[in-house]
């Protein structure tokens, strides 16, 4: 290496050299100051694959049959045959009630109509030779009239003491209360010995126990008015269980409801109620276990996807030139996204079509794998078309 003697060296020389060193040792920190001002960005690649969109609902775990047991008839709790969490049999005795009273009723219900009918059987004997009399001029027409009247009266006295027997026995029956359908008592809300109060008009009477079948069991979750229109019975659902953890169970949605719940406006948006069925047989559910599902609306194989952060709301004055189309106003909003070429962004629009949780359907404006930016967020909406960026 050739050195520089500067003992030999001009004063003029070395003031030179001393100022071009300087001017190079300048434009390097000017360098290194300045840096490399290229935004930092993520890629990602246009891919081919399936997608689902799906709406959530929140709710509970209930059985889809589910059955409350209230009296027809008040009485006192004479016998409590069942207790909670048992598994019963349609027909299986759940209570029986004190019947000594509607047992009286009955058997003078039932005297009454004997009486009556008795009473029946001679005012039509009465009638009968009454009107064989009145055809031979024997006797008066009232006569005969008030001897068919008495028939009348007494048939319909019969036809009333027979409903009464019927209603007493109705009454009598009623403090027998047995399981109407196969399933376990989920709730048991009375003790032996207690009185039991019928419901009255606007007046609901008092929930003795429910009967549920655990067999078939449901999510009851609750989808605002925005989403309840995508919702169709039939349609397939993943659920997913806070005490099953890591766990997804099939489920098909089997009810829509046509009035929203009441109560439930949030900010101006009702919310509506929706079945889900689960198909799995899963040992230890409960009834009021949270629950959610996820309700597939609609699917699509085989399409271009893209990450859903990527596809940004621009107006066509903000494309890349030459992806501007044409006679648009360019204050319109189009859907786009900034594909790489070359080290440089550039905005082109797009149509999209389905969305799932982290990625959206391209139905044109992109080819399989094309690059463009997916992230972050916060930079794609401050992006410029044209800029040069660095992954």
């Amino acid at each position: 290496m050739v050195g520089i003697d500067f003992k030999k060296m001009s004063k003029r020389r070395k003031v030179i050299l001393i100022g071009v060193s300087g001017a190079v040792l300048l434009m390097i920190l000017l360098m290194i100051g300045r840096g490399d001002r290229r935004p930092q960005v993520e890629l990602s690649k246009v891919s081919l694959g399936n997608i689902a969109a799906a709406v959530s609902a929140s709710g509970t775990i209930q059985a889809a049959t589910s059955v409350q047991i209230s009296a027809a008839v008040p009485g006192t709790i004479e016998k409590l045959a069942v207790s909670e969490g048992q598994v019963v049999k349609r027909g299986e005795l759940l209570l029986q009630l004190d019947e000594q009273e509607y047992r009286a009723s009955l058997t003078r219900a039932e005297a009454s109509l004997q009486l009556n009918r008795a009473a029946l059987a001679q005012s039509k004997a009465m009638y009968n030779r009454a009107k064989e009399l009145f055809a031979k001029h024997l006797i008066s027409r009232q006569d005969y009239e008030n001897a068919l009247t008495q028939y009348l009266l007494d048939q319909a006295r019969v036809k009333e003491a027979a409903a009464a027997v019927e209603q007493a026995t109705h009454q009598f029956e009623s403090t027998t209360i047995s399981s109407p359908i196969d399933g376990t008592v989920t709730q048991l809300s009375v003790e032996q010995g207690e009185q039991v109060v019928i419901g009255l008009p606007n007046v609901p009477g008092v929930v003795l126990m429910t009967i549920a079948d655990m067999s078939r069991m449901q999510v009851h979750g609750e989808v605002s008015e925005v989403d309840v229109v995508s919702i169709r019975t039939e349609q397939r659902a993943f659920v997913t269980i806070e005490a099953f953890v890591d766990s997804v169970f099939d489920g098909e949605v089997t009810e829509v409801a046509m009035s929203p719940i009441n109560g439930s406006s949030v900010g101006g948006v009702v919310n509506f109620l929706i079945k889900v069925n689960i198909n799995d047989s899963i040992p230890g559910l409960l009834p009021g276990m949270t629950a959610f599902a996820d309700i597939v609306t609609a699917s699509h194989d085989t399409v271009l996807l893209v990450p859903i952060q990527s596809v940004i709301t621009k107006t066509v004055e903000q494309l890349a030139p030459r992806f501007r189309p044409k006679d648009a106003p360019l204050q319109a909003e189009v859907q786009a996204v900034f594909i790489v070429e070359h080290g440089k962004a550039y905005l082109a629009p797009v149509n999209t079509g389905i969305a799932g949780r982290d990625y959206i359907e391209i139905t044109s404006g992109l080819n399989l794998s094309e690059v463009i930016i997916s992230g972050p967020f916060a930079l794609l909406q401050k992006l410029r078309s044209g800029t040069a960026v660095k992954s």
